[in-house]
Parts: structure tokens; C-alpha cells; sequence
């Protein structure tokens, strides 16, 4: 499995081909997937129906369809991201706008007029969010508790989620700006699934055994653009031209690296710690997924002891 998501009342899975695997409740075939479904690259579930992105930008929806929420607006096209409320539905395209459907009760398919620079989105029960490139979030619906009622002073934020009357927000402390460095832990061949904010890079730190001599990363594929990949050993990490190590990730697209202790400028050195940095050069949000072991799959040759 490569990306999870559960509504009120059933969960999906997507799995590395493609394709879904749902269960929970049956009512509204909520547990079933529509015959034929296949290179879906994102899922999203709502109160009692379902959200699958597939790989060309539209968006398939089955369940309830009471208030219109699985009604996909005809021509939809481009999308990058998709979110499921309890009654409606949101779709991020990739020129940083949003498209609602669905129930309309409290105001939550309003999309504000001139929305735009939107980098990812989320539903509540009726009320909807948006995380715009600069850090700032703009949300609509019902603010029957505060939920659309945005934090005084919110800034630099980079990751959003949302609950039926609640929202939260990730905001790094180490962050000034989305530009800055944002470093994570990398433990070997254990898996990550991530999304990175339009214009971001963010950095993978690898602690290097003692007993190494090679490192093969490979960067599996992003779910809806292309991804960079850089590598570098300065602290705090930074980009620098002569580290760059590849582009084109994108799309079930498979591209690899071989760092090894004698090869410049990935010259890894037992003992010690390099980063990779994943860069988006958009201007929406990329989800990217390893399918076999991590965003960054790293094997060590161990040197042989007497």
C-alpha cells in the first residue's frame, strides 16, 4: 500500500499498481471500488463517499450522491489534490485553483472569489480549507466552533489537515519561510509518503555506517508533478549546482542515484551525514510515494573485517 485514507464510515487503500481496496460499510458500495478503476494516484474519503484522483488529472467519485458530492463537474480537468467533506467535495488544480461540489448548507462549496496560489486543501464536516503558497490558509463553511475562524497570527504553515468541527496546521518552528530548510530523519528502507508545498525543497538526513561503501537511492515516483533530487553534505543543507542529481520523477517514472565513498560530488563518507534534498519547482503541492521501501531506499555494503 502506498497511500491510506478513511471516510465516516469505510476506509481505501491504494495500492502501488493502482489500483483500490476499500471496506467498511456496504451501504452506497462505499466498500466497492468502480469496476475498472486503475492508475489512481490519490484517494480521499467523506462521510459516505469516496474520492480517487487517477493519474490524468480527473477525479472518479461513487457513494452518495444525495447533495451532488459525487457529481464530478463536467470537464474537470488537471487536478492535483482532492478532499472529501461529509456531504461535499474539493478538487486543487494544478494551476493553484479549486473546484467544490456537493452540499452547499453551510457555504462549504463557496470557493472564495480569486482564490488562487493554492498549494493543498482539506474538508471538514461542512467547511472547507485551503493552503496558499505564501504559508497562509484561507478556509470557508461553517464556523459553528471557530473551525473556520483562522488563528491569529498563523504563518509559514506547510501541512493541513482537517475533522469534522476542527482543522490543524504544521508549522516547523526551525522555518521562516517555505524556502528554508525543513530536515527529516531517514531510517533505512522504511517507507515515506509525503507532500511538498509549490517552490519548496525539503531534505532527508542519512546517517552514514561506519562500515559503508555504497548507497544506492532511488526515488520511486511522485504522484502529480515533477520532483528534483539534490544531494549535499552541508549543515544546515543548501543547494548548490554542482550536487544536483537528477529531475523527471514524476508519474510512476523510476530514477536512481549511486553514491559512493570515492565518487565526487556524492562523495559519502563513512561515519558521517549527507542529506538529499526533494525539491518542487511548481507552483502546486507534489505527493510522492516510494513503492518499495522509502522516499530515498538506501543499501549498504558492508566492507569485510578480518
Amino acid at each position: 500500500m502506498v497511500y491510506i485514507a478513511g471516510g465516516t464510515y469505510a476506509s481505501l487503500a491504494l495500492k502501488a499498481n493502482g489500483t483500490i481496496s476499500a471496506w467498511g460499510a456496504n451501504f452506497f458500495s462505499l466498500n466497492v471500488a468502480p469496476a475498472g478503476l486503475s492508475n489512481v494516484v490519490s484517494v480521499a474519503g467523506g462521510g459516505y463517499h469516496n474520492l480517487a484522483l487517477i493519474n490524468n488529472g480527473t477525479v472518479t467519485a461513487w457513494g452518495d450522491d444525495s447533495t451532488g458530492q459525487t457529481n464530478v463537474p463536467a470537464g474537470l480537468r488537471n487536478v492535483v489534490a482532492i478532499a472529501a467533506g461529509s456531504y461535499h467535495s474539493l478538487a486543487l488544480k494544478n494551476d493553484g485553483t479549486v473546484v467544490a461540489w456537493g452540499d452547499n448548507s453551510s457555504g462549504q462549496t463557496n470557493v472564495p472569489a480569486g482564490l488562487t496560489n493554492v498549494v493543498a486543501i482539506a474538508a471538514g464536516g461542512f467547511h472547507s480549507l485551503a493552503l496558499r503558497q505564501d504559508g497562509s490558509l484561507v478556509t470557508w463553511g461553517d464556523n459553528s466552533a471557530g473551525q473556520t475562524s483562522v488563528t491569529v497570527g498563523l504563518t509559514n504553515v506547510v501541512a493541513i489537515s482537517s475533522g469534522y468541527f476542527h482543522n490543524l496546521a504544521l508549522t516547523p518552528q526551525s522555518l521562516s519561510s517555505l524556502t528554508n530548510a525543513f530536515v527529516f530523519s531517514l531510517t533505512n528502507g522504511v517507507a515515506v509518503t509525503n507532500t511538498i508545498a509549490a517552490g519548496a525543497t525539503t531534505y532527508y538526513q542519512i546517517d552514514v555506517p561506519t562500515n559503508a561503501d555504497l548507497a544506492t537511492n532511488t526515488l520511486f515516483y511522485s504522484l502529480n508533478g515533477q520532483l528534483n533530487d539534490w544531494f549535499t553534505t552541508n549543515s544546515p543543507p543548501s543547494l548548490a549546482a554542482a550536487n544536483f542529481l537528477f529531475s523527471g520523477a514524476t508519474n510512476g517514472v523510476a530514477v536512481s542515484t549511486v553514491l559512493s565513498t570515492t565518487s565526487a560530488p556524492t562523495n559519502i563518507v563513512p561515519g558521517g551525514t549527507y542529506y538529499l534534498g526533494v525539491q518542487n519547482t511548481n507552483n502546486f503541492a507534489v505527493n510522492y510515494v516510494n513503492a518499495g521501501g522509502g522516499l530515498v531506499l538506501t543499501r549498504w555494503k558492508s566492507t569485510p573485517t578480518a
